[in-house]
């Protein structure tokens, strides 16, 4: 049903979908919204929009949860998740995760890299 994309032509189209956009800060998932670092501490914080989220900001927040969530799993606490998303990765051709994060390609990347993790496949 889905043909699977093979990793350079994933880190391509993240490299294009990146170059085409005007998001300076890769690290504001949700459009608008808070940095990372500050979502994680204080979600709901004083500083909360009072209008609901749009769909492509709620999936993309969704997405992150799940990602960090993952993370978390496959490095055993929250704070080794976070620290690991903003960190260089080799099997990431040396880029942050969090970086990657700003496009379906480069979220594709991130969570197949989370799967090699998990397997013990760090390259």
């Amino acid at each position: 049903m889905y043909e699977r994309v093979n990793a350079t032509e994933s880190q391509a189209n993240h490299n294009t979908a990146q170059a085409n956009t005007n998001a300076r800060n890769a690290t504001r998932l949700v459009g608008g919204g808070l940095p990372i670092k500050s979502a994680m501490r204080d979600p709901i914080g004083k500083d909360a929009p009072s209008k609901p989220l749009s769909q492509e900001q709620s999936g993309r927040a969704w997405k992150f949860a799940e990602i960090l969530s993952k993370a978390t799993d496959v490095l055993g606490t929250q704070a080794e998740a976070e620290q690991w998303l903003e960190r260089p990765a080799i099997g990431l051709d040396q880029r942050r995760p969090i970086d990657l994060l700003g496009t379906p390609a480069g979220v594709e990347l991130v969570e197949d890299y989370l799967e090699r993790l998990e397997y013990g496949v760090y390259a």
